[in-house]
């Protein structure tokens, strides 16, 4: 049409995010564009043009970005100190088409944004005021790419760090795999466990490593690998926890079976599995995708719900075992029930020290000052879920006495029954 439609196009550093726009303090808004009401206030000078602040005009002034037909090359050829480029595409009758094809070489760590602005929204200018702006179709692709590679820097250290995590879970699969074959006609069905889930530790953190390796080298995340890490990593810590109550239970150390108390057992980690696993692959899908903060809601709340009766139901579990233990006075056994409360009072005060530590600083600092460390809250619950489990690995160690702390019942003792009574052993 007669009137320009200019499209503006800003790459800047966050720390250049103050010198965007306008910030109103009355309606506490940052415009970006000169709207009518701006001029009258005398905020702005062109109409239906992109706001910027006196600093970024002297930015661009020293990087000597122009207008026209050389601005990219004026941009790529710019001192990337500054961390702001702007560009500007007019449309008109003469140009109703722009083609933009342009490479920053970025040397300054940290966020970058790209804007796409459209400000001709109608209005602001006794030309523009008689017509209506036109639509403009933006069609293209962006591509970050590191010195390392297309994984952006906030995800960077999970490669080394899942790489790492693989060959630990590793080094304790070939450990406990070497124990087991030593005494494997006296293992027990709770060092099965154990091993299975050491086995689960070991594909959940190899998955996750190649799947960040992929992503590294191709620029695209792989839909299937992503699922399939989600579920494994869901599986491990649905066994784990069903583990570790088992084993605050007593089984086969205070009782021989579970009894009824299986199915409840059962039905809270399938409930657990379900709700964990959904909740997991939305929260990768709203990375790209816009998802409902209802649904969100639906599946956090009853993940948070399942946890803290896994957390309860685990202490007093263990503190009933305990209480039985000393009763028969079987100090052995005592002695490492008590080892395991006390590594999980442990994590659970390291967990309560993180979340707080992550409230201050989701309080006290913006997005753009955490993404450094934005990797090591999910690092710290895969190392402490690793430790936890190192720990129940030793004092479930396959040995030459397992029947020692076997379930057995006392000679001239009441029997054992299914629905989880007192036992008595030797």
């Amino acid at each position: 049409k007669d009137v320009p439609h200019t499209v503006t196009l800003l790459l800047f550093h966050s720390d250049n995010n103050d010198l965007l726009g306008y910030y109103d303090a009355k309606t506490m808004r940052r415009h970006v564009c000169c709207t009518p009401a701006l001029l009258k206030r005398g905020r702005c000078l062109k109409p239906n043009r992109i706001l910027l602040s006196a600093a970024a005009k002297a930015v661009l002034e020293r990087a000597e970005v122009r207008s026209g037909a050389d601005d990219a090359q004026a941009l790529a050829r710019g001192p990337l100190s500054t961390g702001f480029y702007l560009h500007e595409l007019v449309f008109d009758r003469q140009h109703p088409v722009n083609v933009l094809r342009m490479r920053y070489d970025v040397t300054r760590s940290g966020i970058y944004y790209l804007f796409i602005v459209s400000c001709n929204a109608g209005g602001g200018g006794a030309a523009a005021a008689a017509t209506t702006a036109p639509d403009v179709l933006v069609q293209g692709t962006i591509e970050w790419l590191n010195p390392y590679g297309y994984l952006p820097g906030e995800m960077y250290p999970f490669l080394p760090f899942y790489g790492v995590l693989s060959l630990a879970y590793m080094a304790l699969g070939v450990l406990w795999l070497v124990k087991s074959a030593l005494h494997w006609r006296a293992l027990l069905d709770i060092q099965n466990w154990i091993g299975g889930v050491i086995g689960l530790g070991m594909i959940e953190a190899a998955a996750w490593y190649f799947d960040n390796l992929e992503y590294n080298n191709t620029g695209l995340n792989a839909v299937g690998a992503i699922v399939f890490g989600i579920l494994v990593s869901t599986l491990k810590r649905t066994v784990s926890r069903v583990l570790v109550l088992v084993v605050a239970f007593g089984y086969g150390v205070v009782r021989p079976t579970l009894g009824a108390v299986r199915y409840k057992v059962m039905l809270l980690g399938v409930a657990y599995f379900a709700f964990s696993a959904a909740l997991q692959i939305v929260e990768s899908v709203e990375r790209t995708t816009s998802v409902s903060y209802a649904v969100v809601v639906f599946l956090v709340v009853p993940v948070a719900a399942l946890d803290t009766l896994f957390y309860w139901w685990i202490f007093l579990s263990l503190l009933r075992t305990i209480a039985q233990l000393k009763a028969r006075r079987q100090a052995i056994k005592v002695s490492m029930y008590k080892w395991l409360f006390n590594v999980l009072v442990l994590s659970g005060v390291l967990s309560t020290v993180l979340i707080v530590y992550q409230a201050l600083v989701y309080v006290s600092n913006t997005v753009d000052e955490r993404w450094r460390t934005w990797w090591m809250t999910s690092a710290f619950w895969n190392v402490l879920y690793f430790f936890i489990l190192c720990a129940i690995a030793l004092l479930w160690r396959p040995r030459d006495n397992n029947t020692r702390y076997a379930y057995a019942e006392a000679a001239g003792g009441d029997k054992a029954d299914d629905g989880g009574g007192d036992y008595y052993f030797d």
